[in-house]
């Protein structure tokens, strides 16, 4: 009995082999069974994964409709465990059997979301990763223009100077709203002070920021001088201007990559995370990014409501403590949780400056990290600082891999001690941090 059955497995292999068929494919029908139907899409969309950027390009059908045929029969990748929240792009695909959606990685790992729907966040599950390097290079030029819809160039501040002259005027797009207004650029030697040019701009302006002024940066696209650049404004009227009936009292302040702040003559860290955000290279920076400049780039973010870095680069610790959405599930995640230590934060702390940053530690897969930060708080009293020596605890999952830091670790950002010496001014004054 058994030499028959290893004589109609010789001939199952040696017969295809003979008319040509790869021993590799023989193989996998036989383990795996008959090879899936293919894939024929009616329709494609590519877009950003992370909801702080809402663009998207139509993709024809004809070019994806081999990659995803490959796609979905590739070996999940090898190597350090992947980690579906990093995805950076969603390809959503219409065929006739229903949606699909692959969740992409910048370097090339993709997870197939099922379900009965699969573009609702509920009642999906995710299959994968799956090797998506293939089905990349033939959206290269879609990504290309994803991106010039989305990003301006990183331009530095002496460069980009000349580009829009005192009482020129230019284009300003919010890039998580998409909003854009007019703006006259006012004075500013170190970065551009600038107007809105109409009241009209204005009311652009304020809803930008949800009706409130504020201080917090956002990331935006300064469109000068026939050039797209990276930028990060502000939304606080203050010092003076010189339109007085567009209803806005003063200047904002718009940065680019390398401007400073003109009372410190500082960079500073939330305008230049926002730059970065601007730039599309937020993500390249935190994949790779040290310890030390890791919680620099959350601290900014923290103060800033930056919510993608908090995303990619916290993470729990497992004692309960954990704040964010399953990082196994990339999802179309919520823009910042509603409860937890993270929603603490970012609800209760004011501003926060970081006085200083050291690396304390390195390893192969920890590491800890030094920061004297100076934390205000909206309550009781919203000028008050106090002094918090905190101790980040980061880790990665293998060398080569990017950080995240431990969540539980910023606890003490909450701690209100002995009230400390003002290190930074509780408001901004004039163009100040």
């Amino acid at each position: 009995m058994y030499g028959v059955i290893a004589l109609a497995a010789v001939v199952a292999l040696v017969v295809p082999v003979l008319l040509g068929v790869p021993a590799a494919g023989i193989w996998r029908g036989l383990l795996l069974g008959p090879a899936p139907a293919p894939i024929e899409p009616t329709r494609a969309v590519l877009a950003f994964a992370w909801p702080e950027y809402p663009y998207s390009v139509s993709v024809p059908a004809s070019v994806i409709a081999a990659g995803l045929d490959a796609l979905t029969a590739a070996e999940a990748a090898a190597g350090a465990p992947a980690d579906p929240r990093r995805s950076y792009w969603t390809l959503t695909v219409d065929t006739a059997g229903g949606i699909r959606r692959w969740w992409i990685t910048r370097d090339g790992l993709a997870w197939l979301e099922e379900g009965e729907d699969p573009v609702a966040a509920g009642g999906a599950r995710l299959a994968g990763p799956l090797d998506a390097r293939g089905i990349l290079d033939s959206l290269t030029p879609y990504i290309d223009r994803l991106h010039h819809q989305a990003f301006g160039d990183l331009v530095e501040w002496p460069e980009a100077n000349p580009f829009f002259p005192v009482g020129g005027t230019a284009l300003l797009r919010d890039v998580e709203s998409r909003q854009t207004l007019q703006i006259r650029r006012h004075r500013g030697d170190a970065h551009f002070d600038v107007e809105p040019l109409t009241a009209e701009d204005t009311a652009t302006l304020r809803a930008i920021y949800g009706g409130r002024w504020s201080w917090k940066r956002r990331a935006a696209v300064l469109m000068a001088g026939g050039r797209r650049i990276a930028a990060s404004m502000n939304g606080m009227p203050h010092g003076w201007g010189d339109i007085f009936d567009n209803d806005f009292r003063g200047h904002f302040c718009v940065h680019v990559a390398g401007s400073r702040v003109h009372t410190t003559w500082r960079r500073d860290p939330g305008h230049q995370l926002m730059v970065l955000k601007a730039a599309g290279r937020l993500a390249e920076t935190l994949d790779t990014a040290a310890p030390g400049e890791l919680v620099d780039l959350v601290l900014a973010a923290l103060n800033h409501r930056e919510t993608a870095t908090l995303r990619v680069a916290l993470d729990g610790d497992g004692t309960g403590t954990q704040a964010l959405p399953d990082p196994r599930r990339p999802g179309p995640l919520p823009p910042a949780p509603a409860t937890g230590l993270l929603a603490d934060l970012l609800g209760e702390i004011r501003h926060l400056t970081v006085v200083d940053v050291r690396e304390e530690v390195v390893e192969d897969r920890r590491a800890v990290v030094r920061a004297a930060v100076t934390v205000y708080f909206y309550e009781p009293d919203r000028d008050r600082p106090f002094s918090v020596d905190l101790t980040v605890r980061l880790h990665r999952t293998a060398p080569g891999t990017p950080w995240t830091v431990e969540l539980a670790s910023l606890a003490p950002l909450l701690e209100r001690g002995e009230p400390a010496a003002a290190r930074v001014p509780p408001e901004p004054a004039g163009c100040a941090p």
